[in-house]
């Protein structure tokens, strides 16, 4: 899956949960109005992109900017790549 491909489907899990991202380098944390839907989010983000997210970004104060996110996901795509 290229990079744009990536970016489409992480926009799209962003907005079946709501979140409508018009600043990729705002901290996500801003977007967030509550837990549930920042679950709803890595669940959403590990389904879809067949990942598993590290410990640490499981806390919505490191998610970062939508672009660190997206970063991230696509490093972790190429981890799993044989």
């Amino acid at each position: 899956m290229g990079h744009e491909n990536i970016e489409k489907e992480l926009m799209r899990i962003f907005s079946e949960n709501g979140l409508f991202i018009d600043d990729k380098d705002i901290l996500l944390q801003d977007y967030f109005p509550d837990s549930l839907v920042f679950v709803s989010l890595i669940i959403g983000i590990e389904e879809t992109f067949e990942i598993e997210l590290p410990d640490e970004m499981l806390l919505i104060e490191n998610m970062g900017t939508f672009n660190t996110l997206l970063d991230r996901i696509i490093s972790l795509m190429a981890l799993k790549m044989p």
